[in-house]
């Protein structure tokens, strides 16, 4: 799997120029393992950017130079300057209009555990407009691992009426919508090049709840939310675990 840019320069320049830094023993004999910045430069040395003295220490409390940041700052832009992303789209269909991107989330890949993205989005369904359905899109992007795989799992949950923003409790716990894919809701994706605009693919969701917003439920493995009328506040969650590298 590529190594992923994962943090940011500020971070990388507080480690170099600091005072104190110490890194994990299992590394460096002079570094004690419960140091503070164990994991942030520990994560240095794992992506290549620093490699220790020749004699095996790191050297924590020694001072560094203009050339030596300038060799950190380089390994940093060579090892870690790639583009990985998961992209998650809420597309909306109302009556006999064209899917329309509603909401879209982002979020960089690369995480050993998940990397989590979503937020709210509102909606209005007319009555002319009714029934009017949510669907669910993905996509993962890299500069480097095309073909690679990733999972994807999103949870929507739907509301209709009131807004949890302002305190106001919903009128209808419409539908909680899970992954359907196998196994466990995780479907998959396979990493495309970056473009402005990702070839999405259909995500299906499995309905939950009640059948209070025009569909069956629970247990039905679905392609999109049907909701009649009424005005809607949805929490949208998406997770993007990074698993496998094109072979």
């Amino acid at each position: 799997m590529p190594k992923r840019r994962t943090a940011a320069l500020g971070v990388l320049t507080s480690l170099v120029l600091g005072t104190g830094v110490v890194l994990a023993s299992h590394q460096f004999p002079d570094v004690p393992d419960d140091n503070q910045f164990h994991d942030d430069i520990a994560w240095m040395f794992d992506n290549g950017i620093t490699q220790g003295y020749s004699n095996g220490n790191f050297g924590p409390r020694d001072a560094v130079n203009r050339q030596q940041i300038a060799a950190f700052l380089h390994r940093y832009d060579t090892n870690l300057n790639q583009t990985e992303y998961g992209v998650a789209s809420i597309v909306v269909t109302k009556g006999e209009g064209l899917p329309i991107p509603h909401a879209a989330y982002s979020i960089p890949l690369g995480s050993p555990i998940a990397d989590t993205t979503g937020g709210v989005f509102r909606m209005t369904c007319d009555a002319e407009e009714a029934p009017c359905l949510i669907e669910v899109k993905a996509a993962a992007l890299s500069d480097t691992d095309i073909g690679g795989t990733v999972r994807f799992l999103p949870r929507v949950l739907v509301m209709r009426g009131g807004d949890i923003v302002a305190g106001v409790e919903p009128d209808v716990m419409c539908e909680y919508a899970d992954g359907a894919d196998a196994p466990a809701g995780l479907a998959e994706l396979t990493k495309q090049a970056v473009a402005a605009i990702p070839d999405f693919e259909d995500i299906l969701i499995d309905i939950g709840g009640t059948a209070d917003c025009g569909v069956e439920g629970p247990g039905g493995a679905v392609e999109s939310i049907v909701v009649p009328a009424g005005f809607y506040y949805a929490h949208a969650s998406f997770a993007f675990f990074d698993i496998e590298a094109a072979p």
